[in-house]
């Protein structure tokens, strides 16, 4: 298996406030390569550069008005698991909330069925652990880690530190039987690989606990189109004062304790001006939101906050050129078996995310990223370039009455090829660096650890 990781380009820093006006669009621009494959590309899935204005537009100083609970949309998503219940959901959280720093706890599962929980434990359950058990309302078990999480992590941590340039991403399995590792995928010579693998091989004989390489494999970073309500699932350009230099997706609509509004999406969209170029067309850009610029992040979740002077508490669904959006009503931890939809702006809606594991990713040159790792469960392509960025939610029945919440972004593939959903796929990574491709399997960050990090929570509506 490989990995690699790849991001979507940006712009630098323009006036906000007003139209911003590309006289041309430089179609040669070369993207901004960084070291080790985290590599700054386009990720327009209909051209082999960014699009050139053919017409002028005007910008209108009106605001939509604000959207209601009536202007929402139901997108009717096909799910492949049972509707996780609101009880189910806020139970897990409970315990996840609880119990995260015991060395002896390592994860909690929500079972395929729902019928209840699964707690990944090692030894007898302390008082905290039996007190949950006791008062809880769905059916809680009891699952026996083989070694004792806290090493596990310790473990993890100290590998990523000592072999920073070897792992693309390393996880502790539900089951706590050891630490699972993927390599980085530039050593193509079969000694240097055998060198790599004696490394690993060392080193948990060395710490006492099994250590299993997974494979190689290489993670992309994933990067609809006149989004004027500043909602999650839109399509936005970063901007350098002339040129649009790629684009990403917006997550979902988030605000700070002092009342400033924007959007959290991902960090590795990188910082500078985001606008709005309505439906890839014309010679004007606007501010997007009328504001635009992405200054705060954190590498360590893989989120960051575009400023805008207001939001709407939704995000888009269906195709990659819908305009159906619908209400976002809070924001969720996704455990194992939580099932998520990803509406990526190129890719569009495609649920049967199954989230498998809580994982660590390296990415030399930007760092290591923290996030969920989900399955499609047909093997559909879920994400690909342009994605980035992009909501991923849970569909959670709560008294009845499907709600959706905000749980992760976007952050990357793994092992994407040229087949993608929405939007095709083009190109070839290792010829140019105009391409899109996509993957069954992806990466995505919490929104919860995102708000924690930057002090932003998501915008949501009952």
């Amino acid at each position: 298996m490989k990995f690699r990781r790849w991001a979507a380009v940006g712009a630098c820093i323009a006036v906000a406030g007003a139209a911003l006006v590309a006289p041309s669009i430089a179609s040669a621009q070369e993207p901004h390569v960084l070291e080790h494959k985290l590599r700054v590309t386009p990720t327009s899935a209909a051209t082999t550069s960014p699009p050139k204005p053919d017409e002028s537009l005007t910008l209108s100083d009106a605001l939509p008005e604000p959207l209601t609970a009536s202007s929402y949309d139901d997108p009717g998503e096909r799910l492949a698991l049972p509707v996780v219940t609101g009880t189910l959901l806020e139970t897990a959280t409970s315990i996840e909330t609880s119990l995260k720093d015991d060395p002896q706890f390592n994860v909690v599962e929500i079972l395929p069925d729902r019928s209840g929980i699964g707690v990944w434990w090692f030894g007898e359950p302390n008082a905290t652990l039996k007190e949950l058990l006791t008062n809880s309302e769905v059916a809680i078990s009891v699952q026996q880690t083989k070694f004792l999480p806290a090493d596990l992590r310790k473990a993890r941590d100290q590998l990523l530190a000592e072999h920073e340039s070897l792992i693309a991403i390393v996880t502790i399995p539900k089951e706590g039987d050891g630490v699972e590792v993927q390599l980085t995928s530039n050593a193509d010579a079969g000694s240097r690989r055998a060198a790599e693998d004696a490394v690993i091989e060392e080193f948990s004989q060395r710490v006492g606990l099994p250590v299993t390489i997974e494979g190689r494999a290489t993670v992309d970073l994933a990067s609809r189109k006149n989004d004027i309500y500043v909602l999650g699932g839109a399509k936005v350009w970063r901007w350098n004062g002339s040129t649009l230099v790629g684009s990403c997706t917006t997550g979902f609509p988030a605000q700070n304790a002092a009342g400033a509004k924007g959007v959290m999406f991902a960090a590795h969209c990188q910082s500078g001006q985001w606008v709005r170029y309505p439906n890839d067309t014309g010679a004007t850009v606007f501010p997007y939101g009328n504001n635009g610029t992405s200054s705060l992040s954190t590498v360590a979740y893989d989120g960051a906050i575009i400023e805008t002077t207001f939001n709407n508490p939704g995000f888009y669904t269906g195709n990659s050129t819908s305009a159906t959006y619908t209400a976002l009503n809070g924001a969720a931890t996704p455990p194992v078996g939580a099932e998520i939809c990803y509406s990526g702006q190129p890719s569009g809606l495609i649920c049967g995310n199954i989230v498998q594991s809580k994982s660590t990713v390296n990415v030399t040159g930007f760092g290591s990223v923290t996030g969920y790792l989900t399955q499609q469960s047909v093997n559909t392509p879920a994400v690909g370039n342009g994605d980035s960025g992009g909501p991923g939610y849970m569909l959670v029945n709560v008294g009845g009455t499907l709600k959706r919440y905000g749980a992760t972004i976007i952050s990357a593939t793994v092992n994407a090829s040229v087949n993608c959903s929405g939007e095709p796929g083009f190109g070839d990574p290792n010829v140019s660096p105009y391409f899109r491709w996509c993957s069954s399997t992806v990466l995505s960050t919490g929104v919860t650890d995102i708000s924690s990090a930057l002090g932003w929570t998501l915008t949501t509506t009952p």
